[in-house]
């Protein structure tokens, strides 16, 4: 999970892996807190059981998603007119190797449309 807001940024993964964890809870706890519902942008999660194992951050940990699994992001857009979210699927590696091999550049370390 990853929680983007105005005052922080939390990477679940890599908080738990450079030993930050016992302050993780509380910080996100009081991002979530109804009074600052204005202060988050997004929030990122793997639609799926979580796969067990040591991973530096979210970026390491989507790398390793096996194929049909969802990373599902809900991002909120605070419009003129009027507030707005937008709930984005994406795709795990896995499955754009799958099914876009012709955009994989260097090993799908990057990806270009030709």
């Amino acid at each position: 999970m990853e929680i983007v807001s105005k005052p922080d940024f939390i990477d679940f993964i890599s908080e738990n892996y450079h030993g930050r964890a016992s302050g993780v809870a509380s910080r996100a706890a009081r991002l979530l807190a109804p009074e600052n519902d204005d202060k988050i942008y997004s929030i990122s999660y793997v639609m799926g059981p979580l796969i067990k194992g040591s991973y530096r951050d979210q970026h390491a940990y989507r790398e390793i998603l096996p194929a049909e699994t969802l990373v599902m992001r809900v991002e909120k857009f605070l419009w003129k007119s009027q507030p707005a979210t937008r709930v984005v699927a994406s795709l795990s590696p896995a499955d754009r190797k799958i099914l876009f091999p012709e955009y994989c550049i260097d090993n799908c370390k990057l990806w270009k449309l030709r």
